[in-house]
């Protein structure tokens, strides 16, 4: 491996490291092939120079290859002979670390996007096409089948490139943008996972593009929130939160002035945290009068917050946590119709990730079971003891015969 300048790059070239935005988002994965047209690009990003080894051999460039865990695994820290004394603990946390387990279903994402002509001078243009490329990216992991399903990725891209061509929607973007990454990532991703469940409930292409809307901007009002409060990884007081408890009102107020956004887009902003009992805020909204719209979004809000990791505590819930919440406030703070099509619709285990078994066992995830939402199916890749299972080893933990088996620990 070796250090090149980005001007230097050309097609004997393999990326040996994960490249991030300065938001964060992972613009490319470590193990792709590079050529001279990619310059632009990371020039474009801020990159001056990236971390390579030459492509020997045949390299496999197909976003839809099978795993390689012989080769993905060759050279890992696990791959020596008997396990180290003392290591064992924290094995599972330097797996997670380890960018190549993600490698299989996540190398070349960005091939799949494919945007209209981007004008490299104009902010806007720059800005959309990051967008979409998290998007993208949250598409492949919330969805059932990963990247796999390339309808439904280019569907929920082209949805939202059509929603980002105008100015307006870029630029309350920027304001989500500039009040922390957090907000930024999150607001993405809860769009996307709004997006899919509205498909899922067969909205029509006009509603579920005022979902999306709405979803993409429902924080927005957090730009008016002081950044003490908001940013803050305690407890808040009182008097802090309900400051806090004021952003769908501000952002309502900043929504409802522009006519170019649908009204409906509105309600999403304003009533995302409302609850079916009357416990939710601004307003203590119930059952109908919230719009379905925003109990929608409201939901995946919450979703999404558990699922990710977030700067205020140090590990993000476990999935059967998550269906535990979600079935108990069933019919109380959400619809059980919504509870049921997320559950059943959204991966809690996204393709790629890689989990532990109560036997120790660690493994990929390769699919998920809709139906058994907490039971995907996996591949083993180390055993017990944290030697390399040899050849393949398929656990369905939805099989009547794998109920002893449990997931305890994700690493996403």
């Amino acid at each position: 491996m070796y250090t090149v300048n980005v001007d230097s790059i050309d097609k004997k070239m393999v990326l040996c490291e994960n490249l991030y935005s300065k938001t964060g988002a992972l613009i490319m994965r470590q193990g792709r092939l590079l050529d001279e047209r990619i310059i632009p690009y990371l020039k474009r990003l801020g990159v001056t120079s990236v971390i390579v080894k030459d492509a020997s051999g045949k390299v496999n460039n197909d976003p839809f290859c099978e795993y390689d865990i012989k080769g993905l695994f060759a050279d890992s820290p696990f791959s020596r002979s008997e396990p180290q004394r003392g290591e064992n603990n924290n094995r599972y946390e330097r797996l997670r670390k380890d960018p190549r387990i993600l490698l299989p279903d996540h190398t070349e994402t960005n091939s799949l996007l494919t945007l209209k002509e981007i004008d490299r001078n104009n902010p806007f243009d720059l800005l959309r096409e990051e967008v979409l490329f998290m998007i993208q990216n949250a598409v492949i992991t919330f969805s059932l089948e990963g990247r796999k399903n390339v309808e439904l990725i280019q569907k929920v891209v082209a949805l939202f490139e059509e929603l980002l061509e105008g100015h307006n929607e870029i630029i309350n973007l920027l304001d989500i943008k500039a009040t922390d990454s957090f907000t930024y990532q999150h607001s993405i991703n809860v769009a996307v996972i709004s997006t899919i469940l509205a498909s899922h409930l067969d909205y029509q292409p006009g509603e579920i593009k005022t979902v999306a809307l709405g979803a993409l901007l429902h924080d927005i009002g957090k730009r008016k929130t002081p950044p003490h409060i908001r940013l803050s990884d305690k407890q808040l007081s009182l008097e802090d939160r309900k400051t806090m408890e004021l952003h769908p009102v501000l952002g309502y107020d900043y929504i409802i002035r522009n006519p170019i956004i649908p009204e409906e887009a509105a309600f999403i902003v304003y009533q995302h945290h409302e609850r079916l009992d009357g416990s939710g805020y601004p307003a203590q909204l119930k059952g109908d009068e919230i719009h379905p719209f925003a109990q929608l979004v409201g939901m995946v809000d919450v979703f999404e917050a558990m699922h990710a990791n977030r700067h205020y505590r140090s590990e993000r819930n476990e999935p059967v946590e998550i269906v535990e919440y979600f079935m108990s406030l069933s019919n109380t703070h959400f619809p059980e119709k919504l509870v049921r099509v997320m559950l059943s619709s959204i991966s809690l285990y996204p393709i790629g990730s890689v989990v532990q078994l109560n036997n120790n066992e660690c493994g990929i995830v390769i699919k998920s079971n809709s139906n058994i939402p907490c039971r995907p199916v996996i591949r083993i890749i180390f055993d017990r003891l944290g030697f390399p299972v040899r050849g393949e080893r398929i656990i369905d933990l939805s099989h009547s015969d794998k109920l002893t088996y449990t997931i305890t620990r994700s690493f996403g």
